[in-house]
């Protein structure tokens, strides 16, 4: 207890130091840290590492993603690991940018500790832990984020976290690809199912009886992105997942599990979502959406109030029976929808195909 006493104490200190340094101009260089507990928490912040590399007076700090497929080439940037940080922690760090609060080091508070949501989706653990402090600014995907975020940090011991509008830079490139070129064209409809995992597997919206439904669909190409923990049987209550979709697998029903789930949304003509954050950013495409999760559920894993925009920008997939009807009557309600998609659209995200940007540089003016 003495050393962490000790620890924070001159973290304080090395705190202090920097910002007079800076403020008095002795100290012209900045230093970013950048942190993600894997692969597709990292694609979230790089595109705004893109927009900050190669800034002159500018270093940038990575730290390893367990489950790298390849390790990124970012210029002037050093790579390390949790532990190397760990040992760099008296060095002067104008920022630290994070995906996950976890990820945030006990001992951190030299620098500026930012958090950048990995997704849109309003799940209630998801934002609920923002209020325990430990984070001083959030960037806010959205609207309906920063509302909820406000709220949350109003009463609680992150009353000081200031929560700042900036968008989803993960979505840029999407965003903009879709503005400039027309959709791949498919043999058949293709049809994206992208079921979400929670932490109580009670709550796991997908279930046997509807992957059995999606396979037997003969007029689409179904393809099924899991959420990663869905295929971890120890996070599922033991059920293996994995091996339950490969039952189902054939021409017409392809299992994803490579790559991230953005990499396969351009492709698809429709999408089956339940309380997922890509159910909200499928909306940038103004193509057809289904929920299939009862709105029970969604009012137990969501925040209450974003249910009904939800449900009114998507067909509700509410029994198995007939699924090849509802999602044909779906694909041509799109049209009728489009003004309610829209909308939730516009209270989902902020800048869209220019948010790394404006996160790039909400940055720089606060890392000095």
């Amino acid at each position: 207890m003495k050393k962490i006493r000790i620890s924070i104490t001159l973290q304080h200190f090395i705190r202090r130091l920097r910002l007079t340094l800076n403020h008095l101009g002795i100290r012209r260089n900045r230093t970013i840290v950048f942190a993600a507990p894997t692969d597709f928490h990292f694609q979230h912040i790089l595109p705004v590492i893109r927009q900050l590399e190669g800034k002159p007076r500018l270093s940038i700090t990575i730290i390893t993603v367990p489950d790298w497929h390849r390790c990124p080439d970012i210029k002037n940037a050093v790579f390390m690991s949790e532990a190397q940080f760990q040992q760099k922690k008296w060095r002067f760090i104008d920022v630290l940018l994070v995906t996950e609060f976890a990820s945030v080091p006990w001992w951190f508070c030299s620098g500026l500790r930012i958090g950048l949501f990995h997704g849109a989706g309003p799940k209630k653990g998801y934002l609920e832990i923002l209020g325990q402090g430990g984070i001083d600014v959030v960037f806010s995907p959205g609207p309906t984020f920063l509302r909820l975020q406000r709220n949350i940090v109003k009463d609680s011991p992150a009353q000081k976290t200031r929560v700042i509008p900036i968008g989803l830079p993960a979505l840029d490139d999407l965003y903009l690809t879709t503005q400039r070129r027309k959709k791949p064209a498919n043999d058949k409809p293709l049809i994206l199912y992208a079921p979400s995992w929670h932490v109580d597997p009670s709550l796991i919206a997908m279930d046997e009886i509807f992957l059995q439904q999606l396979s037997t669909l003969e007029d689409y190409h179904i393809m099924i992105r899991p959420h990663p923990n869905l295929l971890v049987p120890e996070k599922c209550a033991g059920t293996d997942w994995r091996q339950i979709l490969k039952r189902y697998e054939h021409d017409g029903f392809e299992v994803s599990i490579e790559g991230s789930t953005y990499d396969q949304l351009h492709r698809a003509d429709a999408m089956i979502g339940d309380y997922s954050s890509v159910l909200f950013e499928y909306l940038i495409f103004d193509r057809p959406g289904f929920i299939y999760a009862s709105e029970d559920l969604l009012n137990t894993v969501l925040f209450p109030s974003t249910v009904p925009p939800l449900m009114a920008a998507y067909t509700h997939i509410q029994t198995t029976d007939r699924l090849s009807d509802v999602i044909a009557a779906g694909m041509v309600a799109t049209a009728r929808l489009r003004e309610a998609r829209q909308e939730l659209t516009d209270d989902s995200f902020y800048n869209l195909g220019t948010a790394s940007a404006v996160a790039a540089k909400k940055i720089m003016h606060l890392a000095c």
